[in-house]
């Protein structure tokens, strides 16, 4: 382990430095500080340690599925084409302001170009797409459908989990809360039976305490 340390730290260099050599030899299109930011990601994670510091204005806080949820939820109890369901959980983050109308679009066109790719376990789908000038916060709209939601493929699905992306990391904590959630076969049918969006926030709440918990003992 000590050899690796040394090793590691034989390789340290200033990225602003190497940043500015490669100024010389290449053309750089990107952004300076998002590419210096891409460049410390990949050093970091091939082990090899550098010398930087981000600006504080870009160091991204990672929040978790309760904080990027924040009580934007639609239950319904009505048959619906999966096109109005996206629909639907997409107008609970436009209220919100967490995208526009674009968004939508680009969503029903992914899914038509490349099928039901998002679902993610039996009955649950995560509906996502990379970040864009569509997307103004990171957040996640949740939809719990008592009726089924047919997809092509005769792809069945109860719940719509909607992630916009800001960046590509501030969701991290959030997709990680949302497999343990998932983890339990019985929490789409656990969602499915409750009333409101308090009684699904608690259960969210309790499920995640109780995974810490477990990794605690």
């Amino acid at each position: 382990e000590l050899k690796n340390e040394k090793m590691i730290e034989r390789y340290k260099f200033d990225l602003d430095i190497f940043y500015q050599e490669m100024k010389h030899h290449f053309i750089l299109k990107s952004d300076e500080e998002e590419f210096k930011n891409e460049l410390f990601d990949y050093f970091e994670k091939k082990n090899i340690a550098v010398k930087f510091r981000k600006k504080e204005d870009q160091i991204i806080k990672r929040k978790g599925l309760l904080e990027l949820i924040d009580n934007k939820i639609k239950i319904t109890d009505k048959f619906m084409k999966w096109e109005d369901a996206i629909t639907e959980i997409s107008q609970v983050l436009i209220d919100n302001g967490d995208i526009d109308e674009k968004y939508t679009e680009e969503i029903i066109n992914l899914i038509n170009e490349k099928g039901p790719y998002f679902i993610i376990t039996p009955k649950v789908a995560l509906v996502h797409s990379k970040p864009s000038e569509n997307v103004k916060n990171t957040s996640i709209g949740l939809l719990v459908s008592k009726k089924d939601i047919i997809f092509e493929n005769s792809k069945k699905v109860n719940i719509i989990i909607m992630l916009t992306l800001a960046d590509r990391k501030s969701h991290l904590s959030a997709l990680a809360d949302i497999l343990t959630i998932f983890e339990n076969k019985l929490s789409v049918k656990d969602l499915i039976n409750k009333e409101n969006s308090i009684e699904i926030i608690e259960y969210i709440r309790n499920n995640l305490d109780f995974s810490k918990e477990k990794r605690i003992d």
